[in-house]
């Protein structure tokens, strides 16, 4: 480490090549030392020794100021760009200086556009980008939070696809929360999809949990769903008037009744619904009777809307019978109760509700 006052005066050749000898090491150090150059350049290097690490400076073009461009870490052997002593870069302007960008406690707050001609990766579990709470902001919006005040300004961690502040109007644009609205689905462990709809009013269209996937609205695929373990439809049908939708499916029992008699179930009666189709099996016997009631069968579990449904028994050692299904019955027309009387039935039924 050297410095020189880079004039070589006029003198013998002795002096004179001990005076180049000493500028040399200066030019090849950068000036480095703990004291700045005692002739000074616009433009020139100086690696000043005096702290730890070392910082690199350059002469502004003024030449009445030293620039810190990074500092030098002998001991890991690492250079970094840290700029001056408020941790920030600076462009010198006419009117003086303007941050660029700022280096704190490994966090960088850039002012203007961050652009990356590679992958760009954020890590940790603090807020990565905050908010931008101006109106009319644009792109990407991706806040993290560490509070235990968790609301709808103030999400646990979100994306925000389509700018603006989350207190904006920006119709459309589709919010990604890690924990939901308190109330609702206030669960750090639950994720979250919105629509924007207007200020301060999204809609859950989409939440993924511990339980799994919970839809707001239609799903539609392009090519086949796959379901390991079936498909679930509400315990109440919501009817759809598309032709091509499958709304509602159900399995379950039902108990046939008689009229004025009582029937006996021989076996369990199982019923399976798929839209409107109504599949159901059956198997009864008549009690011994002399009644002249119809032997009409009673409590199907929905009532028939479309009319031409049978009940046309598999087995039967009664009268042979037709039965027309009508509401929630199916009516025997002529044949009495005296006519099955011991007489059993078996089979299954088709009807349209």
């Amino acid at each position: 480490m050297s410095q020189h006052d880079m004039n070589i005066a006029n003198q013998g050749f002795p002096a004179f090549r001990e005076d180049l000898n000493n500028a040399l090491p200066a030019l090849a150090s950068n000036n480095a030392g703990a004291a700045e150059p005692s002739a000074m350049f616009a433009h020139q290097w100086w690696v000043d020794t005096s702290a730890t690490p070392n910082l690199l400076k350059q002469r502004n073009a003024d030449n009445d100021a030293w620039i810190t461009v990074g500092s030098l870490d002998q001991a890991a052997d690492t250079f970094t760009l840290t700029g001056g002593s408020a941790g920030a870069f600076t462009t010198l302007s006419a009117s003086g200086t303007s941050t660029l960008a700022a280096v704190n406690s490994g966090a960088l707050a850039v002012t203007g556009a961050l652009s990356a001609t590679s992958t760009l990766s954020l890590g940790g579990v603090t807020a990565l980008i905050r908010r931008n709470t101006v109106s009319g902001s644009a792109g990407v919006v991706i806040q993290g939070n560490t509070s235990d005040t968790l609301n709808d300004t103030n999400p646990g961690a979100s994306i925000s696809v389509g700018g603006g502040a989350f207190s904006d109007t920006y119709e459309g644009r589709i919010e990604y929360r890690a924990y939901g609205t308190a109330g609702v689905d206030y669960n750090r462990n639950s994720h979250n999809f919105y629509t924007r709809t207007g200020v301060n009013t999204s809609t859950l269209v989409a939440q993924i949990n511990s339980t799994g996937l919970a839809v707001t609205g239609a799903i539609s695929a392009t090519e086949l769903i796959s379901a390991n373990k079936g498909i679930t439809f509400p315990a109440t049908q919501v009817a759809s008037a598309d032709a091509n939708t499958l709304d509602d499916y159900e399995e379950g029992t039902w108990t046939p009744t008689g009229n004025g008699v009582t029937l006996t179930i021989n076996t369990t009666c199982n019923y399976v619904k798929v839209g409107k189709q109504i599949t159901l099996t059956y198997d009864v016997t008549w009690p011994s009777t002399a009644s002249a009631l119809t032997a009409d069968i009673f409590g199907a579990p929905f009532a028939v809307t479309y009319p031409g449904g049978t009940l046309v028994p598999g087995y039967t050692t009664g009268t042979v019978n037709t039965w027309w299904a009508s509401g929630t019955e199916f009516a025997s027309r002529t044949v009495t109760n005296a006519n099955m009387s011991t007489g059993r039935i078996i089979g299954s039924a088709v009807y349209f509700v």
